[in-house]
């Protein structure tokens, strides 16, 4: 597979507006990422016992869980978004993005490897025929 591009932020601000999310980085600028082109999104937590990190399953997350929150487009772009200067934690950012887009791959999911094309591919589809359910 391709390798994605991955893009880092650090934001002042993140907005969910009804169709994308709004934000506004302290050295890079302002962004868009409209919810359609999203295949996955899920948060990682650093572990201070190990000092790895771990990506909960989408119920094992909660609103007061701090990290990053990851996102995953279809055009092969990796976004890391540091939370620490939002004034909101990624697991209720994460939360947020379910309500307004449900058809995405979303939460730690150990059967997929996002970096395997086929793997990827069938993230595709299933996101794809989710979002034509809806």
């Amino acid at each position: 597979m391709e390798k994605y591009l991955n893009i880092t932020l650090k934001p002042q601000k993140v907005e969910f507006t009804g169709k994308s999310i709004k934000i506004t980085d302290t050295i890079s600028g302002k962004f868009q990422i409209p919810y359609r082109e999203l295949a996955s999104a899920y948060i990682r937590i650093c572990d201070r016992e190990t000092g790895g990190y771990y990506e909960p399953e989408l119920a094992d997350i909660t609103g007061n869980m701090d990290g990053e929150l990851i996102l995953y487009n279809f055009q092969k772009c990796r976004w890391k978004i540091y939370t620490d200067e939002t004034g909101k934690t990624a697991g209720s950012m994460l939360s947020e993005l379910v309500k307004r887009a449900p058809y995405i791959l979303s939460g730690g999911n150990s059967w997929i490897d996002l970096e395997n094309e086929e793997d990827f591919s069938e993230i595709e589809k299933m996101v794809k025929l989710m979002r034509q359910c809806r």
